[in-house]
């Protein structure tokens, strides 16, 4: 998670979610190989995502939709704050495509607005000091 830690006048702590940088929701270069480490299975793509212990675990799946006349299905990794588009096919791994980096960050900033515990601050990274 990128949330900061802070602490009000008062003492409570909450987290802010600093400024968008792309480089903050890629997806990291392990949980990649992880799921392309199962390329060569040749169960279809929708028995890899039902295996507990699959190239998805500990991934959520957000939607399912089409695109260039593919069937697609979006992963979000709620702890690295990154997601992948997972496209569908009878046997074997689809096409692995990393999420927009902005669009990872706004599932995780719409996360964060379920939480008590984060506040919004509009302050750049600049001027807080």
């Amino acid at each position: 998670m990128h949330l900061e830690r802070r602490t009000a006048p008062d003492g409570t702590r909450y987290y802010v979610r600093p400024p968008f940088r792309p480089e903050d929701y890629r997806v990291d270069p392990n949980s990649m190989r992880a799921i392309e480490a199962w390329r060569g299975d040749r169960f279809p793509t929708e028995a890899l995502i039902e295996l507990r212990d699959g190239p998805f675990a500990g991934w959520t799946e957000l939607a399912r939709f089409e695109r260039d006349g593919a069937r697609w299905a979006r992963f979000y990794n709620s702890s690295g704050e990154y997601g992948v588009d997972v496209e569908l096919v009878e046997a074997g791994l689809g096409r692995v495509v990393e999420l927009d980096p902005r669009a990872a960050y706004d599932l995780a900033a719409a996360a964060d607005a379920r939480r008590q515990d984060v506040r919004a601050e509009t302050r750049s990274r600049s001027d807080q000091g």
